[in-house]
């Protein structure tokens, strides 16, 4: 099964691959100080939920965005150049994660990770209350689980018995 900290890992590994962009930061553009000058594109990917798939699987559900500060509100050649490369980014990130070779995070288990083919890709200009503009991509990385990985703590009596002062008592 792959974690959080693998994708963090092969996020980390994308944005210091990618000439474009400068910074990575998790949160979401409501987080950036806007005030802050940032030559190039900053990249910001969140963690939306996890959900259990069929077939014994886990779907991590990110955002991930790419923007840029512009020079000027409403300048359109400006926005529409930022918002062209932020699009392509975003559609680097698709192949990058889609061609990942994932089994450095394979323990004994098989690892089955796969990209689900229905992103989505989102460009804005102003959408934030500040001068950035860019795009953003929501996307599904699925997992193989196996639920009886893990050694849940028992005693004598079984799983659900808590011992509390020498007694042994149903939770």
């Amino acid at each position: 099964m792959i974690t959080l900290k693998n994708i963090i890992s092969v996020l980390n590994q994308f944005q210091s691959n990618h000439a474009q962009i400068r910074e990575i930061l998790r949160g979401t553009p409501y987080d950036v100080d806007s005030s802050q000058s940032v030559d190039g594109v900053q990249m910001l990917w969140s963690l939306d939920n996890l959900t259990g798939v069929p077939e014994n699987g886990v779907s991590y559900n990110l955002t991930a965005f790419f923007m840029e500060q512009v020079t000027e509100v409403n300048n359109p050649s400006n926005t529409e150049s930022v918002m062209n490369e932020c699009i392509l980014i975003c559609t680097d990130l698709i192949n990058y994660l889609n061609a990942y070779d994932y089994a450095q995070f394979s323990d004994d288990k098989a690892l089955n990770i796969e990209l689900e083919k229905n992103w989505l890709i989102t460009p804005f200009e102003e959408r934030f209350n500040s001068l950035y503009s860019g795009a953003f991509v929501n996307l599904t990385i699925n997992s193989n689980y196996n639920y009886n990985r893990c050694v849940i703590p028992t005693n004598i009596e079984g799983i659900g018995y808590w011992e509390l002062e020498n007694n042994f008592i149903i939770q």
